[in-house]
């Protein structure tokens, strides 16, 4: 059975609302977020997902010992105590193809031993053993043929993982996160193999098996009648804030004649200056100007320059930083670190942050309207390890007897942690931010806070927010605290990794009912999120993907840049780009200019469109999203009714996971006042069109 021949192309009839009218344009650029890859023939790619074909699937030997079944949502679900696997019955040609394998291991927290990944019969490595790509989350380590790699896990998501292994010749090559991790020498010794998925010792669940094999230049994949006709009308909704407002990055400054516009790629940066910027430690303080105990009972040592990034390229100091955001406009997020050790344990030095910020507010008193001071960075992980464990103990144990999975994460009983940050963290840096904003500008609120980010995609991370945002000070916190609930002493709620390219529904209505409970009820002013990419990002295909969910929560609640905001971690040079590029470009195309914005959806596709809303518009991005299962849109033509006007300049730019991006041209038509862009191509990955009158 040919997979591809059993589904349906793509019609854009079943959309919710069909119309979308744009202004008297002169300019317009078009995105369509599903490329061609140009790794795989410029006219495009065959493209199998073989989960479709539920019934082709069985166990590889009817001796192993291995369960497998299909959830509701069909992801093929495996089960092994040894070494299991499951078949695709149906041989393919795997030269010059590519197999994407999507799978998360389903246990709490795998064994050492547990591993997963895929086996290709009918391919062998360099050792005569059919080729394994395979991953071992505990243990960190990718094997692939007769190498291995270390790797280090993502905080935001550890058990999720998609490996691409592209075949080239004579050699394999494993991708993960957008990058290369291991080549291998291969014999294709049959002329169709077996594509096996495998778990040892565990469980995963296996979202997405694709085949994408390369096809003869001059065959065009696409379905007849797979063309898209969008009408230009006046009914789209207003985005509240210019475009680059919504968007941050991670440690930039401003470097040079190449920054001079920063605001083209960002409007605020997070961790403003380097990694782990902050007050140094104690004993890299210790020729400081020794001040006063205020609230504690030594004495000690602190100056501006206390808070800066040392590192082996030389230091960055906040004397040097506060007069860049300043000039250029820019917003930084800053840690107030919990770095003191006492009985074993972390606390938090008020003194030092009192006066430190006194300090720097009577100096500069004009940068409250150009930091936000963040409390912690994804609580319920080990980047906040207050007990100072060892690590990789607390990895591996369990629950004990009687407490709930979602209040027990990494060693930590929940319960516990909450209370110890929220009195003995969040308490005493609120005390001190409200006592220097009172005695600098008159009043407790003058200067910004944000809780520590959490990662509410998983069950310990929603308890732990909703049970803080219902949470009071306690005993331990300071006297003026005691009681007051703890939403009314910080300004901003903020999470990672929510709006991952493949997150589905369930995440979109948490953050809505997060906008609902916290911020339409005015207990927040904003919730953003302080990291989205990460090292499992791919550059521009995570940027777009990403980026255009979270713009649709923005507009769908109608959200300012100070109500919502995304900063970009790890996004810049990837095997398919550098995501900043992308940015930059984005940021300059459309400027401070007003926006408008529609969504449509179907069970097909998504279709983003951004215009600039003026009486002469003169840029515009349409973005389609195909369904994640199906994995390609092909398409004909794009129809603009209302465009019809000679003169368009055209550039196409293809995206792609693991490529480079690649530009073409395009020549568009005019007929009966449309402006037809055809296409006449199968569409896999992000594909953005640029028109310029």
């Amino acid at each position: 059975m040919n997979v591809l021949n059993e589904m349906s192309y793509i019609k854009f009839g079943f959309f919710r609302n069909s119309r979308m009218v744009f202004h008297a344009t002169v300019g317009i650029a078009l995105l369509v977020l599903a490329s061609v890859d140009p790794a795989y023939g410029g006219s495009g790619e065959e493209v199998n997902n073989l989960l479709l074909d539920k019934q082709s699937w069985a166990k590889f030997h009817v001796k192993e010992k291995v369960e497998f079944d299909w959830s509701s949502r069909d992801l093929l679900q495996v089960a092994a105590p040894e070494e299991g696997r499951i078949v695709y019955q149906n041989r393919i040609p795997l030269v010059d193809s590519r197999i994407t394998a999507t799978f998360d291991f389903i246990e709490h927290e795998p064994e050492d031993n547990t591993s997963a990944g895929v086996i290709f019969h009918g391919v062998d490595d360099e050792s005569g053993e059919p080729l394994r790509a395979e991953v071992y989350p505990q243990r960190e380590l990718f094997v692939f043929g007769d190498t291995s790699e270390t790797f280090k896990r993502l905080p935001e998501n550890p058990l999720h993982y998609e490996l691409d292994i592209v075949f080239e010749g004579e050699q394999a090559v494993l991708y993960w996160g957008g990058r290369e991790i291991s080549r291998a020498g291969v014999q294709i010794n049959q002329a169709n193999s077996s594509v096996c998925v495998f778990v040892s010792q565990g469980s995963i669940q296996v979202s997405k098996v694709l085949v994408r094999q390369r096809s003869d230049a001059n065959t065009i994949l696409f379905r007849e009648g797979a063309d898209v006709s969008i009408d230009v009308g006046d009914s789209l909704k207003s985005i509240p804030s210019p475009w680059t407002d919504y968007w941050g990055t991670h440690y930039a400054y401003v470097e040079g004649p190449e920054d001079a516009d920063p605001h083209t790629r960002y409007s605020a940066v997070r961790s403003y200056g380097g990694p782990h910027i902050g007050i140094v430690r104690e004993e890299k303080r210790s020729d400081a100007t020794i001040r006063p105990a205020v609230f504690d009972d030594e004495e000690v040592r602190v100056d501006i320059d206390s808070f800066r990034r040392e590192s082996n390229d030389g230091m960055q100091f906040v004397s040097e930083l506060i007069p860049e955001l300043i000039d250029y406009d820019l917003m930084a997020v800053w840690q107030m670190h919990m770095r003191g050790e006492r009985d074993g344990q972390l606390f938090f030095e008020r003194d030092v942050y009192y006066h430190f910020l006194s300090l720097m507010y009577q100096q500069w008193p004009q940068v409250r309207d150009h930091v936000v001071w963040q409390v912690g960075n994804e609580l319920v992980s080990l980047h906040w390890n207050p007990k100072l464990v060892n690590r990789k103990k607390f990895r591996n144990m369990r629950p004990p007897e009687g407490l709930p999975g979602n209040q027990f994460n990494k060693g930590y009983d929940l319960n516990w942690k909450l209370d110890f940050y929220i009195n003995h963290w969040l308490a005493p840096a609120v005390q001190v931010v409200e006592r220097v904003s009172n005695e600098r500008f008159g009043g407790p609120n003058a200067i910004p806070v944000a809780v520590g980010s959490m990662n509410p995609y998983n069950a310990p991370n929603v308890w732990f927010l909703e049970s803080l945002m219902e949470s009071s000070f306690g005993d331990d916190a300071p006297a003026e605290l005691r009681g007051d609930p703890v939403w009314k002493h910080f300004d901003y709620l903020t999470v990672h990794y929510m709006f991952v390219p493949n997150s589905g529904s369930e995440i979109r209505d948490r953050m809505d009912r997060y906008y609902e409970d916290y911020l339409k009820t005015g207990k927040v002013k904003g919730i953003w999120i302080t990291e989205l990419h990460g090292r499992a990002g791919k550059g521009p295909v995570t940027i777009l993907a990403s980026g255009f969910k979270f713009l649709d929560w923005v507009v769908d609640n109608q959200l300012t840049a100070d109500q919502a905001k995304v900063f970009w971690w790890g996004e810049r040079e990837r095997a398919g780009g550098d995501g900043m590029d992308l940015t930059r470009k984005m940021g300059e195309f459309f400027g401070q200019s007003a926006l408008k914005y529609d969504h449509l959806d179907s069970d097909k596709a998504d279709v983003y469109v951004v215009f600039e809303d003026s009486l002469v518009s003169t840029r515009a991005l349409v973005c389609v999203i195909p369904n994640e299962v199906k994995g390609f849109v092909d398409f004909g033509s794009i129809r603009l009714n209302g465009l019809g006007f000679e003169g368009w300049n055209v550039e196409a730019v293809q995206y792609s996971k693991i490529t480079l991006p690649m530009a073409s041209e395009l020549s568009p038509e005019v007929s009966e006042g449309a402006l037809i862009l055809p296409l006449n191509r199968r569409i896999t990955e992000p594909f953005l069109i640029w028109l310029k009158k």
